[in-house]
């Protein structure tokens, strides 16, 4: 029955090739603040670090700013990549869930019978 969500599955494959890159996670910006020899407190940064989870761990990596615009774009992307896989799933369970109430149980006519006997 998977003829009834295959135009739903094209339609998804479409949207994902004109994404092209994407990326999961976050951008931050970091500063450090340290002190000089006459003992000011100064601030250096801001540092841009790309951070995600990758196999439950937490994964950083530091972005020089000439590619910030750029990681921005694919995290944005990303977050549409999530949308288009998130209403695929739908389409396949609600597929999926629409074949279960279409197929009734079928019993032999023994334990048809016996399910009779049990029930009086």
């Amino acid at each position: 029955m998977t003829t009834r969500i295959d135009p739903i599955i094209d339609d998804a494959t479409k949207q994902l090739k004109i994404l092209g890159t994407a990326r999961r996670g976050q951008l931050s910006k970091q500063f450090f603040a340290r002190k000089t020899a006459d003992g000011k407190t100064v601030q250096q940064g801001p540092y841009y670090v790309w951070q995600r989870s990758v196999k439950g761990r937490k994964v950083s990596v530091r972005i020089p700013p000439e590619q910030i615009e750029q990681v921005q774009a694919d995290l944005r992307r990303g977050k549409q990549v999530q949308a288009i896989f998130e209403s695929l799933f739908k389409a396949m369970e609600d597929a999926a869930a629409q074949d279960d109430v279409n197929t009734k149980k079928k019993y032999s006519k023994r334990v048809a019978g016996k399910r009779r006997m049990l029930s009086t």
